[in-house]
């Protein structure tokens, strides 16, 4: 009984996600130092790759919209 409560609950849940819309984009084709911080060692490969083992990652500078937080 408790299956079919849960996939009841997921598929209400779908609609939520797919809702949600991006308030900036990127192809990362570069990367733009004017809206991005670059935190390790990265590579544009056909996107975003990491060639150390390590780790890395982009940080956002774009403010969200509303200012209700930073990402």
């Amino acid at each position: 009984m408790k299956t079919p409560l849960a996939a009841l609950l997921f598929a209400a849940a779908i609609p939520a996600w797919s809702a949600y819309q991006y308030y900036y984009s990127d192809s990362f084709t570069s990367i733009d130092r004017t809206k991005w911080v670059q935190n390790g060692a990265l590579v544009l490969n056909n996107g975003i790759a990491n060639t150390d083992g390590i780790g890395g990652s982009l940080i956002s500078r774009i403010a969200v919209p509303n200012g209700s937080a930073d990402y």
